[in-house]
């Protein structure tokens, strides 16, 4: 299934957004911890990568994305994200997958490219 790109991303500003939003090039996340939307260091989980340093979800470490619109934390959240929930749901999948990885951005880029379509 490919999900379509929306709210004026296209399949190189999802990529340049995760490269530009994570410095470290490797997930934020550790296996004792999880993922983090936000490290506090400039780096992004693929989610936190698409969402405001202000969002009320980057407190909120142990919120799925689906969690974030189900909990009310931003019930209009997918008018903010470049592909719908189910497909970030996906994306971040592959992301915590890849805990410890140290080619994240190759990762998720290559996902984009094979699951995503402007």
């Amino acid at each position: 299934m490919k999900y379509k790109t929306m709210n004026g991303y296209t399949i190189e500003s999802m990529i340049s957004t995760i490269k530009a939003r994570n410095n470290g090039n490797q997930c934020v996340g550790n296996v004792n911890l999880g993922c983090l939307y936000n490290d506090g260091n400039g780096n992004h989980c693929a989610v936190g990568c698409f969402l405001p340093d202000d969002h009320p979800a980057m407190s909120n470490k142990n919120v799925s994305v689906t969690g974030i619109v189900e909990g009310g934390i931003d019930p209009d959240l997918e008018k903010i994200l470049p592909i719908s929930l189910v497909g970030m749901q996906r994306l971040q999948s592959k992301h915590d997958d890849s805990i410890g990885c140290k080619h994240i951005h190759d990762v998720l880029e290559k996902w984009i490219r094979f699951h995503c379509e402007d």
